[in-house]
């Protein structure tokens, strides 16, 4: 991404993120691309062995898929692992240890930080597929809820990438009608107030029920669209989710292109949710508002969307992977769901949402709900 960010914006709760050396981006089973002057950096300095890895590996990169001899590579493997990943040295990689940060590809330089920026500037969010990212949702911070604008997960001289709207026009509010950014900017901060404020599932209700009403909202009513969202969600809602959460699950599920589909929901999801989640459910509410929280900023679905309806359909998405994945964990557990199978369904819910899901792909099967 070329030009200067002004403004960041990133959750109170994420911006004291810094790396702890988990390993586990280095073990997920995705393709890490490299670019050519990266490529090309990192092969001389294998050549001349100021890049010496830890284990020896068949092939540093390798060409993805039948892509063309000039395309990017990917960095290469160790069975389910980086090649430059050093498990028996504090579970470091090598490229950081020996060359520094700048010679990562830039999708190391990223991870665990989620990008979107379009004209009020930079927002970052986190994936829970990060186990510190992940217990960033039990810790207490002080307006966890809250959009900052400093922090150490905003490393000084990042080479930002991600979704990039700066150019673009607002999404869609209804058909032949966009947002404006104060508009946008309203209704992120309010379903953030909601979730702070309220029980996860009413929060979203609420949203739902705001977008309903704004998506009759037309320029010139005699009222701004800032006036309109905050008027929305001052209505009187129906507290109730009246959303299916298989039927939304199984559409972001099937929007994951075959290259990256998530397992599919368990077939008894249901009677274990009953059984192992739905008693701990609402002791767990601030961890899951934290999670949903996480899902609205930075949101490459908002950019797509044509309807304000499905800002608020993405947070019941987001919601109904989550108590999904829940399940999932209880199950394998054979326990009640706590906090600790919660974060790890988190992990895997971003795992679906932030990395494998396609937005425009989500937006197509939400027109048709």
């Amino acid at each position: 991404m070329n030009g200067v960010v002004t403004v960041a914006h990133v959750l109170a709760m994420h911006a004291g993120y810094r790396c702890r050396h988990a390993g586990v981006c280095c073990t997920e089973d995705w393709a890490i691309p490299v670019d050519a002057d990266r490529h090309a950096h990192l092969t001389r300095a294998l050549e001349t062995r100021r890049l010496q890895p830890e284990l020896p590996a068949a092939a540093w990169f390798e060409r993805a898929g039948q892509s063309p001899a000039d395309d990017p590579v990917v960095v290469g493997r160790v069975g389910s692992s980086c090649a430059f990943f050093e498990p028996a040295r504090g579970r470091l990689c090598a490229i950081h240890r020996q060359l520094g940060h700048d010679a990562l590809p830039v999708a190391c330089q990223h991870f665990p930080r989620v990008v979107v920026l379009d004209p009020r500037g930079l927002f970052v969010s986190l994936s829970h597929v990060c186990p510190t990212a992940g217990r960033l949702l039990t810790s207490e911070v002080a307006g966890t809820f809250h959009l900052v604008h400093e922090g150490d997960v905003l490393v000084p001289g990042l080479e930002w990438a991600g979704l990039d709207a700066r150019e673009a026009l607002p999404p869609q509010i209804s058909d032949g009608v966009l947002w404006d950014w104060e508009g946008l900017t309203a209704w992120e901060r309010l379903v953030l107030t909601a979730l702070e404020r309220q029980m996860p599932e009413p929060a979203i209700a609420g949203a739902l029920s705001a977008a309903l009403t704004l998506e009759g909202w037309r320029p010139g009513s005699g009222h701004s669209l800032s006036d309109a969202v905050a008027a929305a969600f001052a209505a009187p809602s129906d507290s109730r989710l009246p959303l299916d959460i298989d039927e939304l699950d199984a559409r972001a599920r099937n929007a994951a292109p075959e290259s990256g589909r998530h397992p599919a929901a368990p077939p008894d999801r249901q009677r274990v949710d009953q059984a192992l989640v739905a008693p701990a459910w609402d002791g767990l509410a601030t961890l899951v508002s934290r999670y949903l929280a996480a899902r609205v900023i930075a949101s490459a679905v908002q950019h797509h969307s044509t309807r304000a309806g499905m800002l608020a359909g993405w947070l019941a998405t987001a919601y109904s992977v989550l108590r999904t994945e829940a399940a999932r964990h209880a199950a394998v557990a054979a326990r009640r769901l706590d906090a600790e199978l919660l974060v790890a369904a988190a992990a895997d819910a971003d795992r679906l949402l932030v990395h494998r899901i396609d937005a425009a792909l989500w937006v197509r099967a939400y027109q048709r709900l």
